[in-house]
């Protein structure tokens, strides 16, 4: 579980880990476009209708979602690196960091989901019966080898997803309903391929901290979309490479803030 990764999703907002941004190479610049070819790009993919509700079952006046990236080995292989070092240190989360968070889960009863190349369920099976131990936690779809899918033709994409949920069914025994991309972006067919094999929701956009229904071209999806944001994600701020560390005290002041505006925002936003 290399880099695992806690989202805290606050009526919602999320607190999450992960990649980088996907930068675009050798593309036109948008000032040479036409308006029809930016209307086109950016209604590929939107945000939709706002899903937040205005009152929380029980009254209560927050919802909080925990999930945790399981990238392990695979942030390496997916490069094609054979570095022990950095392979070490993706081991590190299946042999000590996954069992400390899920018992510290299962000690306060609270539900998790867990997105998870499968790639590296298969290399630590183990971590399966673990997180399936307490019935609470959800399996989710993290790639098959946290693969840069924006990179991908349609056909390796949707044969490496397809692969992934096949593989997490069978290793888990239950078919996963969510995705998040492995680089927390879409290529242009991502949704289309989502859309096709049946996923209920998805957790790799950014357009709203509150979740909203996904559009295509301006049609309704009925896909649920639980947004991320960097600000919130350990990798930024727990650097492994110490180019940009900050101290853990800072950054649970960072995410304590994070939670107050997120809170009295969606308070004011929902009309509760």
């Amino acid at each position: 579980m290399n880099r695992l990764a806690a989202f805290l999703l606050l009526a919602p907002w999320c607190l999450q880990a992960q990649a980088q941004p996907v930068p675009v190479t050798d593309a036109i610049p948008g000032w040479k476009w036409t308006m029809d070819s930016i209307t086109t790009t950016v209604n590929a993919v939107r945000a939709g209708r706002n899903l937040n509700p205005r009152q929380w079952p029980g009254g209560k006046k927050v919802a909080v979602l925990l999930s945790f990236d399981v990238d392990n080995e695979t942030v390496t292989i997916r490069y094609g690196e054979t570095s022990v070092g950095a392979l070490s240190m993706g081991q590190y989360g299946a042999r000590v960091g996954l069992e400390r968070v899920v018992r510290l889960l299962d000690a306060r009863r609270i539900p998790a989901s867990f997105f998870i190349p499968s790639v590296s369920l298969a290399l630590h099976p183990e971590m399966g019966p673990l997180i399936a131990r307490s019935g609470r936690h959800e399996f989710a779809v993290h790639g098959w080898v946290h693969e840069m899918n924006a990179t991908l033709p349609d056909s390796v994409e949707r044969a490496l997803l397809k692969r992934a949920v096949d593989d997490l069914t069978r290793m888990t025994g239950t078919k996963p309903v969510g995705y998040r991309a492995p680089s927390w972006n879409f290529s242009p067919n991502t949704l289309s391929i989502l859309r096709d094999m049946g996923f209920r929701y998805e957790s790799s956009l950014m357009a709203d901290e509150r979740p909203y229904e996904l559009e295509q071209r301006g049609e309704r999806t009925g896909i649920v979309e639980l947004p991320v944001e960097w600000i919130l994600d350990d990798a930024p701020l727990f650097d492994p490479r110490g180019e940009r560390y900050s101290p853990p005290r800072e950054v649970a002041q960072v995410w304590m803030l994070r939670f107050t505006f997120s809170h009295w925002s969606s308070l004011n936003s929902s009309g509760a």
